[in-house]
């Protein structure tokens, strides 16, 4: 949020679950993500979250991984 500018969209994309026991802090272990939404607010923010549609991008993403296996 600091570095994106005011008015924007952020977006967290992905798919969560509740507890995560390899993850790298606490709160994280127990699912929990911490934001600073008294920033976002105050530079207008808006938070878009949701499941990855991979399958929109599958194509795409297999070819770019064949063409990095390539270099």
């Amino acid at each position: 949020m600091e570095i994106r500018r005011a008015p924007g969209k952020i977006g967290i994309p992905g798919l969560y679950v509740t507890d995560d026991p390899s993850a790298v802090d606490a709160a994280a272990k127990h699912g929990s993500l911490t934001v600073r939404l008294g920033l976002g607010w105050s530079k207008s923010h808006a938070f878009i979250t949701g499941q990855t549609p991979v399958m929109k991008y599958n194509k795409n993403l297999m070819q770019a991984q064949r063409w990095q296996e390539s270099m």
